[in-house]
């Protein structure tokens, strides 16, 4: 797998002025080697998370822990950034091969306000 990435997870941070706790992202898995493919662009919106989703990308990783709660950022070539991010991960889907056994399919969605440089 030619690209790297930083998956982030949400966690559960102190209780805000309201009693109600908040959340934030974390790094959960750095440095992690992946394959990484822009797939879709356009926008639509999320009427449910109220985002604009403006595209939609796929991802290969071999078999690690990540969830569809979880997010991509900074996805690497060498020392080239080639996205920041972040990318929501909307589904996991295992796949096998014949040369490296199992991996991961994620498919990606990255909401308006993130950054591009590829």
């Amino acid at each position: 797998m030619i690209h790297r990435c930083i998956i982030q997870r949400i966690v559960a941070g102190a209780v805000d002025g309201f009693g109600q706790v908040t959340e934030s992202f974390v790094n959960h898995l750095t440095d992690v080697p992946c394959r990484y493919h822009p797939f879709k662009q356009g926008r639509e919106v999320d009427t449910v998370h109220k985002k604009t989703v403006v595209s939609h990308h796929q991802m290969f990783v071999h078999d690690i822990d990540v969830v569809e709660a979880d997010r991509i950022v900074s996805i690497t070539e060498g020392a080239t950034t080639l996205d920041d991010g972040p990318f929501d991960i909307v589904r996991v889907n295992r796949r096998a091969d014949s040369v490296s056994g199992h991996h991961l399919e994620l498919w990606l969605k990255r909401v308006a306000g993130s950054s591009y440089h590829g």
